[in-house]
């Protein structure tokens, strides 16, 4: 399925923030500031085809580059040439982005996007990217439904 998630980066944070008080421990005024102050946004890559209800697409990954930078990580265990097999979770990677507040997240998120190189096989790149750049994503109007009736809505208007 599909994945974006955009919180406040705080979420791990706080349970290791928890873990130093417990143990007697205290973090830092800035590490508090810097945790309240900053976003997290992540998008699963998924060998799923967003062209065909996001279909699973096993195969080869013929290319698997991903971006690298600043504010940007991904957590994934595929490789060029890895070869996704159709019995299990569709999922590559989970590609992780932080940002001072949600438009900075969204900007550091499109251009990770717009840098990683995969092929051999139908991804959810594509789709993560398109999401968002729509204005709904920006002004935080899209809900766990949109997707579904978004594609409905689309598939409709292509029969008339």
């Amino acid at each position: 399925g599909v994945g974006i998630n955009i919180l406040p980066h705080a979420a791990g944070e706080l349970a290791e923030f928890g873990c130093w008080s417990a143990s007697g421990h205290f973090a830092p005024a800035w590490s508090l500031r810097q945790m309240l102050t900053t976003l997290t946004l992540t998008c699963s890559i998924n060998a799923e085809d967003a062209a065909h209800d996001f279909r699973p697409s096993p195969g080869t990954l013929k290319r698997w580059r991903p971006p690298s930078g600043r504010d940007i990580r991904l957590d994934s265990h595929v490789y060029e040439n890895y070869v996704v097999p159709p019995f299990y979770d569709s999922m590559l990677g989970k590609l992780i982005v932080t940002g001072r507040n949600r438009a900075a997240a969204i900007e550091t998120a499109a251009s990770a996007l717009a840098r990683f190189d995969v092929a051999g096989i139908p991804t959810t790149v594509d789709f993560h990217a398109g999401l968002l750049r729509r204005p709904e994503f920006s002004r935080a109007e899209i809900h766990t439904r949109w997707v579904e009736n978004e594609m409905r809505t689309q598939r409709e208007a292509q029969l008339h």
